[in-house]
C-alpha cells in the first residue's frame, strides 16, 4: 500500500499549514465579501476546468437570482482556472498564491488580491479547479439578490484520500425513460451537488446507459463499474463464454472505465477460484477497450463462509499480478487492520460502506430501540453525522478511500458526511451539517437545520420511552416549519428531516400509549378470578383493541401523511428515490407492544372448553418471563438488560462487529420490516424480536452473573433471530472452558431448547460463561432470550 500510504502523507502535509491557518482564522471574524455583483472569468481552455465555473455561476444563480457575468465587470472578478496557468503569466497571482502551502491532486487555492479586485480560485489541476469553486459556494450565505462569502485568509486545501466515491446507478428508479432529457438533468444536478462537496469517483452498475458515463467523464469524474459472478452461468463453458461476451459488448459501449470494482458476494457465491479464473478472462476483455483501467476485487461472502474462504481469496489476490487493489465492504469477515496485513502492501484498500441501513447491515445502528426498528424498517430517512464521522475516521489509515454503497435519498446527509470526511477527517460533524444545511436549505437555517439534524441522529440512539428528547427534536424542526418560506417547504431535504421528526415523535407517543394499554389488559386478567375469567379474556382484549380504535395523537399522523404523500408521491417523487423500498408509511401503524402475541394467547384461551387449561393459559402468558423460585432470567436482546458481560470489542472499536456481539431485529429473514412472528408464522413475544448476535462462526461469549455456585441450574434458551431461519444452521452451546451443554441443534426446527447446566460451570463468584458457535462457515449466531431454573431434583 506504499502507493496509498505515500499520498496520504502528502495529503496531510499540505493540509496541515492551513488547519493551524484555519483555527486562527475562526478566532478572528473573517472577512466578508460581497459576490453578489461579481463576474466569474476561467482563464484556460480546459473543459473540466470550465466546468468550475459553470457550477459556480449555475448554483449561485440558482440561490441568489443573480446572473453572474462571464466578462469582467466593474465589481469583483472571481478568477478561476489551475494555479499553472493562473501564475505562468501573472506576477501578482504567483506572488500572492505562492505564500499559501503547495496542494496536491484535487487541491485548490483561494486567494483575494485586493490590489487587482479580484478573488482566485486556483485548482492543483483542472479538477481541484471544481473543488475550489465548491467550496467557495457552500461556505458562502447565499440569498436572494445577496451573494456574500466569508473570507478566511489564504486556503490552501488537498484531501486526505484519493478516492472519494458514491454508487449513483442511474437512472433514476422511477424513470420511465432512461434517455429522457429530465431524467438526465436530474442525475447530472446530484453529480454536481456531490462534486461541491469533494466527490471525484461514481460507481455505476453495467445496466447504465453510455450517455450518462459520457456525463460524468464531462465533470472529469473517475467511472467505476461495479461488477459481481451470481448465478450458475460460471460453472459451464457454454454459458460462461455468453456471459462474457455480454460483458464484452457493456465494455464496448462504455466511453470510459477507469476502474472494475467486483465484488464476490452480496450477490455472488463461487469459490475463489472459480471466481479468480473467470475474473482473469473478463479483465482480458476489459483491457481491449480500457487498457488503462484499474482492476479492484471485494472479498464479500454472505453464506458458507468460513475463514479459510477469505485467506484463500487474499492469497489468491495476492498472486493476481492484474490485481490493482481490493475493497472492503458489507460481508467481509476479515476486519480491516487484519485485511490490511493479508494484502500485499502495494496493494491500496478502498472501503464499500453501506450507508443505507439501521439493521441487518455492515454498520448498524448501536443502541436503536425495538418500537423505532419496526416502524422504519431497515431502510429509512437516517442521518447520522456523528457515528459516520466516528467510523471513517476509525480506520482511515488503513484505505485510499471509499466508494459508498447507496440505496436512495433516504441516506442522503451521509453521502457528504462520508465526503467532507475523506477530504478533511478533522472536519466535525457540526461544521459538516451547518454546510449542508447552508448550501442546500439556505443560511437563515445553517445553525438551526446542523442542530436539528444531529437531534434526529440523536433520537436513535437508545431507549424510546425515556427519551424526552424527541419531543424537543420536533419542537426545533417545528420552529423552522413555522418560519420557512415556499422554497424550503418543497424542498425535499427539509422535509425528510421533517418528516423524520414528526415521525420519530408519533412512534414514541404510540409506543408508551400502547404500552399503557397492555399493563391495563394484563392487570384485567392478573385481578380475575376463574369466575371472571371469560369476562376478564374479553375486556383485556377491547382494551388492546383502542390502539386501533381510539388512536393516539391523530394530528402527527395526518400531518406524517402530507409529508409522506410530498416527498414520496406527488410533489417531490421524481428527486426522492429508493433502489430499495422505504417502509415509512407502510410500517407506521404497526403494532408496538404484544398485542399480537398477547391477543394470540387470548384467543387460544377462549377456544379452550376446560375452565382449568383457560387459566393456565392466561397464568403463562402473565409469567412467562418468570424463572422461578431462585432462578434467573435475561432478555439478551434488550438495551437495559443488566448482569450481562459480552466479550470482544466496544462499538468504538468496531462498529462493524466483526469481532464482538451485537444487538440483532426480526425473526425470520427479512429484507425490510420486523413481523411479530416466528419461524413458523405465529405471533410471538416482542423480546424474541431482538437478540443477542455475532456475524460468521465467530464464537459469541457471554457471562451472567447473580447465580448460586451451590445450586444446580437447568437452562431454557430461546433461539429466535434471522439467522436461526437458514437451511443447514446449527448451533452448539458449552460452558466454562469448554464443557458441552448441548450438542448441534437446529433453531429453525427447535427454537426453543432446555437442558441441566453441568455442574462446577458456575463459578464461586456466581457467574457463568456460556459460549454459543454455529456451524462451520455460518452466518452468526442469534439468541433472544435465556432462563437459569433451579433444578432442584438434581441438586447439590
Amino acid at each position: 500500500m506504499k502507493n496509498g500510504i505515500s499520498i496520504r502523507i502528502c495529503a496531510l502535509l499540505a493540509c496541515a499549514p492551513l488547519l493551524l491557518g484555519s483555527a486562527a482564522a475562526r478566532a478572528a471574524a473573517p472577512e466578508t465579501i460581497d459576490l453578489s455583483r461579481a463576474a466569474v472569468v476561467c482563464t484556460q481552455d480546459d473543459p473540466i476546468a470550465a466546468r468550475g465555473a459553470e457550477i459556480l455561476r449555475t448554483e449561485a444563480a440558482s440561490r441568489t437570482g443573480i446572473e453572474l457575468p462571464a466578462a469582467q465587470g466593474s465589481g469583483i472578478t472571481i478568477v478561476i482556472g489551475t494555479e499553472a496557468h493562473l501564475t505562468g503569466s501573472d506576477p501578482a497571482a504567483a506572488a500572492l498564491l505562492g505564500k499559501l502551502p503547495p496542494t496536491g491532486a484535487d487541491g485548490f487555492k483561494i486567494a483575494f488580491d485586493r490590489a487587482g479586485n479580484r478573488l482566485l480560485v486556483a485548482g492543483h489541476d483542472p479538477r481541484g479547479v471544481i473543488y475550489g469553486a465548491g467550496w467557495l459556494l457552500r461556505k458562502s450565505a447565499m440569498r436572494p439578490g445577496s451573494f456574500l462569502f466569508p473570507y478566511p485568509g489564504g486556503i490552501a486545501q488537498t484531501p486526505a484520500e484519493t478516492i472519494r466515491g458514491i454508487d449513483l446507478n442511474p437512472p433514476h428508479p422511477k424513470a420511465t425513460d432512461p434517455n429522457d432529457p429530465q431524467t438526465l438533468a436530474r442525475f447530472e444536478q446530484s453529480i454536481r451537488e456531490l462534486m461541491v462537496f469533494g466527490m471525484n469517483s461514481v460507481g455505476v452498475l453495467r445496466r447504465v446507459p453510455p450517455r450518462y458515463v459520457e456525463l460524468l467523464k464531462s465533470y472529469g469524474l473517475d467511472v467505476w463499474l461495479v461488477n459481481f459472478y451470481n448465478g450458475n452461468v460460471y460453472e459451464e463453458e457454454e454459458s460462461l463464454n455468453r456471459e462474457l461476451a455480454a460483458r464484452e459488448k457493456v465494455f464496448k459501449s462504455f466511453p470510459a472505465i477507469d476502474h472494475l470494482c467486483t465484488k464476490s458476494g452480496d450477490p455472488g457465491e463461487l469459490d475463489p477460484a472459480t471466481f479468480f479464473k473467470v475474473q482473469e478472462r473478463e479483465v482480458k476483455l476489459l483491457k481491449k477497450y480500457h487498457p488503462e483501467a484499474r482492476v479492484w476485487v471485494v472479498p464479500q461472502h454472505v453464506t458458507r463462509s468460513p475463514e479459510e474462504y477469505f485467506d484463500e481469496f487474499c492469497r489468491r489476490t495476492n498472486e493476481a499480478d492484474y490485481i490493482d487493489g481490493v475493497g472492503f465492504g458489507p460481508w467481509t469477515r476479515t476486519p480491516l487492520p487484519e485485511l490490511r496485513k493479508k494484502i500485499r502492501p502495494e496493494l491500496p484498500i478502498r472501503r464499500f460502506p453501506d450507508i443505507g441501513h439501521l439493521y441487518s447491515s455492515q454498520y448498524p445502528l448501536r443502541n436503536l430501540d425495538l418500537p423505532m426498528a419496526i416502524c422504519y424498517g431497515r431502510v429509512a430517512i437516517n442521518p447520522s453525522p456523528r457515528a459516520y464521522k466516528h467510523i471513517h475516521n476509525r480506520y482511515k489509515d488503513f484505505v485510499t478511500g471509499f466508494t459508498a454503497y447507496t440505496e436512495g435519498t433516504n441516506d442522503d446527509v451521509n453521502r457528504f458526511v462520508w465526503l467532507v470526511q475523506s477530504w478533511n477527517p478533522s472536519t466535525t460533524a457540526e461544521e459538516t451539517m451547518a454546510d449542508y444545511g447552508r448550501f442546500f436549505i439556505g443560511p437563515d437555517y445553517e445553525k438551526e437545520f446542523a442542530r436539528g439534524v444531529l437531534a434526529l441522529e440523536e433520537n436513535l440512539d437508545g431507549a424510546v420511552e425515556p427519551k424526552e428528547s424527541i419531543n424537543g427534536t420536533l419542537e426545533i424542526w417545528k420552529g423552522m416549519e413555522s418560519r420557512a418560506d415556499a422554497g424550503v417547504m418543497s424542498n425535499p431535504r427539509f422535509q425528510m428531516c421533517l418528516l423524520r421528526a414528526y415521525y420519530d415523535t408519533y412512534v414514541r407517543e404510540r409506543y408508551l400509549y400502547e404500552k399503557r394499554l397492555e399493563e391495563e389488559a394484563l392487570g384485567i386478567l392478573a385481578s380475575a378470578d376463574r369466575k371472571s375469567l371469560d369476562g376478564a379474556i374479553e375486556r383485556a382484549r377491547q382494551t388492546l383493541r383502542k390502539a386501533r380504535l381510539e388512536p393516539v395523537r391523530p394530528d402527527l399522523r395526518q400531518r406524517i401523511d402530507e409529508l409522506y404523500d410530498r416527498i414520496y408521491v406527488t410533489e417531490n417523487a421524481s428527486w426522492t428515490h429508493e433502489y430499495q423500498k422505504c417502509m415509512l408509511q407502510s410500517q407506521v401503524d404497526a403494532p408496538l407492544n404484544d398485542s399480537p402475541w398477547i391477543n394470540r394467547c387470548l384467543a387460544a384461551a377462549q377456544r379452550t372448553k376446560s375452565a382449568k387449561e383457560k387459566q393456565e393459559i392466561v397464568e403463562n402468558l402473565l409469567h412467562r418471563k418468570d424463572p422461578g423460585e431462585g432462578g434467573l432470567y435475561f432478555d439478551l436482546g434488550s438495551l437495559e438488560t443488566d448482569g450481562i458481560v459480552r466479550s470482544g470489542e466496544n462499538w468504538e472499536n468496531d462498529p462493524f462487529y466483526l469481532s464482538s456481539p451485537f444487538r440483532n431485529f426480526g425473526v425470520k429473514v427479512n429484507r425490510f420490516t420486523i413481523t411479530p412472528r416466528d419461524f413458523e408464522g405465529a405471533a410471538v413475544p416482542s423480546e424474541w424480536l431482538t437478540q443477542a448476535a455475532v456475524y460468521y462462526d465467530q464464537p459469541m461469549r457471554l457471562t451472567f452473573g447473580g447465580l448460586d455456585p451451590n445450586t444446580a441450574y437447568r437452562v431454557k434458551i430461546v433461539y429466535m433471530g434471522s439467522f436461526n431461519s437458514i437451511r443447514g444452521y446449527t448451533v452448539t452451546l458449552t460452558a466454562g472452558e469448554g464443557t458441552p451443554v448441548h450438542g448441534a441443534i437446529a433453531p429453525a426446527q427447535k427454537p426453543i431448547v432446555e437442558c441441566s447446566l453441568p455442574g462446577g460451570t458456575v463459578q464461586p463468584d456466581g457467574t457463568v460463561t456460556l459460549t454459543w458457535q454455529c456451524n462451520r462457515g455460518g452466518r452468526g449466531v442469534n439468541v433472544a432470550e435465556i432462563f437459569f431454573i433451579r433444578d432442584d431434583k438434581n441438586g447439590k
